[in-house]
């Protein structure tokens, strides 16, 4: 994948730009392909002219038609960025937009597995679809010792709307952070390097997109549980009782913390809890609820 490639060398000019156009260009093509397969060949042609196709805009339009979709959320930031990279580029871009472009290349992978059954991470090694990149948060006053006033204004207004976009759908960036250091006997820590240990390093072929592991905000597990029983016998104050009862926030099987947006999100392991100790004990929801009001 070009684009990843483009991304990760960090010594090319305009990545983010070059990002931009190879990704959407992928993505055009992957969806032109379903709409082939799911409406025909002449589908993707005008129709006063076949001898085009139809535009980017015009593909996710057929295919993501529901209100908020975040792939398509994402896919309309790249694009909107590509077609202002065509008269208007910011290196700065590398370090507001790369959490956006890494989830756009887990949507992909996931998208062409779930379509046309290809696995990426079948055919490449993992860390080939991670971009690697040293997120910073950017020193406004540092991006003015190279900018014009009027660019760095155009910079300011991007970033804040871009921040205002990740604060309010979580779905559309997400980022990798690995740190290695070097540690002291009494430390806090995961892991050390050990020259005289007998052990062999592990090497993670996959990872996790919490997106899919952990799909539930708070509202979601109510209306999932209340559509099941067909009935309104959970609200979002007895969630919070079963929350603080069962402590999901201590359970990475259970709960996540996208810190980007702020957002807490449950798991599907979590959910067949609540239902299951309903189920089995009819007293289930007094009981949390009286147990949560005594820590008050």
């Amino acid at each position: 994948m070009f684009a990843i490639e483009i991304m990760n060398k960090p010594t090319l000019n305009y990545r983010s730009e070059n990002f931009t156009f190879n990704i959407c260009n992928a993505w055009e093509l992957l969806l032109k392909a379903l709409i082939v397969k799911l409406y025909g060949e002449e589908t993707i042609y005008y129709k006063d002219n076949k001898a085009r196709t139809i535009t980017f805009t015009r593909c996710m339009e057929m295919i993501f038609t529901d209100y908020k979709n975040p792939i398509k959320e994402n896919l309309e930031i790249i694009n909107k960025l590509r077609n202002k990279s065509t008269h208007f580029i910011i290196p700065e871009y590398d370090d507001i937009y790369v959490s956006v472009f890494q989830a756009n290349v887990l949507y992909y992978t996931s998208f062409l597995k779930e379509k046309f059954d290809i696995d990426l991470n079948e055919q490449l090694p993992s860390n080939f679809l991670i971009i690697a990149s040293n997120i910073k948060s950017l020193d406004d006053i540092r991006a003015l010792n190279k900018l014009d006033s009027n660019t760095f204004s155009q910079f300011i207004k991007e970033k804040k709307a871009l921040k205002n976009v990740i604060y309010n759908s979580e779905s559309v960036a997400v980022s990798f952070e690995v740190n290695m250091k070097s540690v002291r006997k009494g430390e806090d820590i995961k892991f050390k390097i050990d020259s005289k240990s007998n052990n062999t390093i592990n090497i993670i072929r996959e990872f996790s997109d919490p997106n899919n592991t952990h799909p539930f905000k708070q509202k979601s597990i109510v209306d999932y549980v209340n559509k099941h029983y067909g009935s309104k016998i959970l609200n979002q104050y007895s969630f919070r009782a079963i929350k603080y009862y069962e402590k999901f926030e201590n359970s990475k099987d259970m709960f996540y913390h996208h810190k980007q947006s702020n957002t807490k999100c449950y798991s599907q392991k979590a959910v067949n809890l609540i239902i299951k100790n309903i189920d089995e004990h009819p007293n289930y929801l007094e009981i949390v609820i009286n147990e949560f009001k005594k820590s008050k």
